[in-house]
């Protein structure tokens, strides 16, 4: 860790923005946890009466 106290105002705003930027990229990459059989057939029902209600 790093003590900031003493630097100037650009160093904390770029280690700010450093550190927002690394927590998106970990975000991104992380892997989303699999959904089970019968949440993925919930959610596809609910997307195809979505889209026949919408076609009528």
């Amino acid at each position: 860790m790093i003590e900031l106290g003493n630097s100037g105002g650009v160093a904390r705003i770029a280690s700010f923005i450093v550190v927002g930027l690394l927590l998106l990229v970990v975000g991104y990459f992380a892997p989303i946890p699999p959904k089970n059989k019968l949440q993925q057939q919930k959610i596809g029902d609910r997307l195809e009466s979505k889209e026949r209600s919408f076609f009528r």
